[in-house]
């Protein structure tokens, strides 16, 4: 940006000047966060409505959100050592951001002042956390769901009446620290679903984990196992039973037997022109 501005001989703006007036933004930019949010409620609390009538004559609605946190600096399965986190609860139906959490264990004013042994100057303080990074998205788990519980007034909608929200199903992967800190501080009745990405992840990390004693299991063979469980989980949704059935036939299925295979299967469409890329056959190549 200096670069522009000197070029059209304009002042250039400081490092120091920058991040004055990026203090001063934020204030501006938290507001209308905000104000995008609960307008994201308003939307995604009409589509539960809309979508089941039932809910409205008990003027209650349960929302379900994806929740999934990250960090600016990755950890490394052995060491999390970010100091910040961030997380976002996102509805299901309308792909809005209901709310947001973030979590930082330093500050660049407070540092500077201890390093200096100085007062720190009058400033918007961002450190919130002092715990691991680790222990940030449990935090965070709770603060969202607990925090998207309010009561919604639908008079200026035409719908003549007020509605409560809450998370009834809460879509996430399988962090079970988070799962246990959501059910003991804010409700046991909040269901949590896994979403296919997660699934399909989780499964080709315990595939992976067992390939070092089951030679067979090479990256063409896993990622192959890995895609047949993707279809049977996108063909079934809704349909716990479905996905039960559908796991156990995958074995038939890449060994070329589709007598027992479901609707995910192609060769179940279209028998005579379906080319079954078959395991034994990836197999027989291999060997």
């Amino acid at each position: 940006m200096n670069v522009f501005l000197t070029s059209l001989n304009i002042p250039w703006l400081s490092k120091r000047a920058y991040k004055f007036r990026e203090e001063e933004a934020i204030e501006g930019i938290l507001h209308v966060t905000k104000e995008t949010c609960t307008e994201a409620i308003s939307r995604e609390v009409d589509a539960v409505v809309g979508s089941n009538p039932t809910e409205t004559t008990r003027n209650k609605a349960e929302i379900n959100a994806s929740f999934d946190a990250g960090w600016q600096k990755r950890g490394s399965g052995r060491a999390y050592n970010s100091l910040s986190g961030h997380s976002t609860l996102i509805g299901s139906r309308t792909g809005g951001v209901l709310s947001y959490a973030v979590r930082s264990k330093s500050c660049r004013v407070c540092d500077h002042a201890k390093r200096t042994n100085q007062t720190a100057r009058k400033h918007q303080c961002s450190q919130n956390w002092t715990g691991s990074a680790e222990s940030m998205e449990p935090s965070m788990g709770v603060e969202l769901t607990r925090g998207l519980t309010g009561e919604l007034d639908l008079h200026n909608k035409g719908k003549g009446q007020s509605i409560k929200y809450s998370v009834g199903n809460i879509i996430m992967d399988g962090d079970t620290t988070t799962i246990s800190h959501i059910h003991q501080n804010v409700s046991d009745q909040i269901s949590v679903w896994s979403d296919i990405g997660h699934a399909k992840k989780a499964l080709h990390g315990h595939l992976l984990r067992i390939s070092s004693s089951h030679k067979a299991l090479s990256k063409t063979v896993i990622d192959y196992l890995v895609k047949c469980f993707g279809y049977v989980l996108t063909q079934n949704k809704g349909n716990p039973e479905g996905i039960r059935k559908g796991c156990k036939v995958i074995p038939n299925h890449a060994f070329g037997d589709h007598s027992s295979c479901g609707s995910w299967c192609q060769h179940k469409k279209n028998a005579e022109s379906y080319r079954h890329q078959s395991m034994a056959r990836i197999l027989k190549e291999r060997t």
